[in-house]
């Protein structure tokens, strides 16, 4: 007797660690697109752009998907890291990576978000989020960089790292009360 499981698709938001990244609006966007849309949600399931796609994904009553992490351990190795998962994580991966070989390291998380995800959209980050779209070039994953139109000279070196490795990229602006995701939604579809 066959059985088919019906499974969604998974879009990984990437970026910045830090709460104070400049971008909790754009991600918290990107998370109730990827909602209504009726996929799952993927992040590192920390703070900065992950908490608030995960946020905004979870803002959407109904939804099909899941706001899924994948969490890293603390150097001991004994316990989440600080700040893990963040509270609108619903289904915490927890696993035994800690990075202390730095985000390109073989002890690092960052190969699992971008082998498990279907899409990957990437806001601005640092050193992790650049090593994940490197992982994500590397595999042949699909990649859409978005930044804030309005922030594009906070977000220059950004922008070049995404034009060096040839990755499709888009800046979106504020319309109204919201944003044009016009372009994420056609990367979506």
């Amino acid at each position: 007797m066959s059985s088919h499981v019906r499974r969604l698709p998974i879009v990984a938001v990437i970026g910045s660690g830090d709460p104070d990244h400049g971008n909790p609006d754009l991600s918290a966007a990107i998370g109730r697109l990827i909602a209504e849309m009726g996929f799952h949600l993927l992040t590192g399931g920390g703070r900065g752009v992950m908490a608030d796609a995960c946020r905004g994904f979870t803002s959407v009553p109904d939804r099909a998907g899941l706001a899924l992490g994948i969490i890293p351990r603390t150097a001991a190795g004994d316990e989440a890291k600080e700040g893990y998962p963040n509270p609108w994580v619903e289904l915490p991966i927890l696993t035994h990576l800690a990075g202390r070989l730095g985000p390109d390291g073989e002890d690092s998380r960052n190969p699992i978000n971008v082998l498990t995800a279907w899409r990957i959209i990437a806001l601005p980050g640092s050193e992790g989020t650049r090593a994940e779209i490197r992982l994500a070039v590397r595999y042949g994953r699909a990649v859409l960089g978005v930044t804030d139109r309005g922030r594009e000279g906070e977000e220059a070196g950004f922008l070049d790292f995404l034009r060096e490795l040839k990755v499709e990229r888009q800046a979106v602006q504020r319309v109204g009360g919201g944003w044009d995701l016009t372009a994420v939604r056609g990367f979506l579809s």
